[in-house]
């Protein structure tokens, strides 16, 4: 979750959970601050991370991310992240 008081989310508005691993990503960013392809790398990542920690659990990770479960599936989809290759479910041999 970012917050901030404009209307739009400022580097300074992130946590310090996305801003530690964009600084250790960092390669040289311009003045003109992040490119769309490092939001999508920070997302990607974040809902990554978000979906690991519910162990898959959709609805409790659209309420994390404060999105709707809708928009997690697109994103999911998008992002290539799956619930069925990251958490198996045990079954009986």
């Amino acid at each position: 979750m970012a917050l901030g008081d404009g209307r739009t989310i400022d580097f300074n508005d992130l946590p310090p959970a996305i801003t530690s691993g964009v600084a250790a990503m960092d390669q040289g960013l311009d003045s003109s601050g992040l490119s769309a392809t490092d939001l999508e790398d920070i997302e990607r990542t974040t809902i990554q991370r978000v979906f690991e920690q519910v162990k898959g659990d959709k609805a409790l990770a659209g309420k994390m991310l404060g999105i709707s479960r809708a928009t997690l599936y697109r994103k999911l989809k998008r992002y290539n992240i799956g619930a069925r290759e990251a958490f198996p479910t045990s079954q009986a041999l």
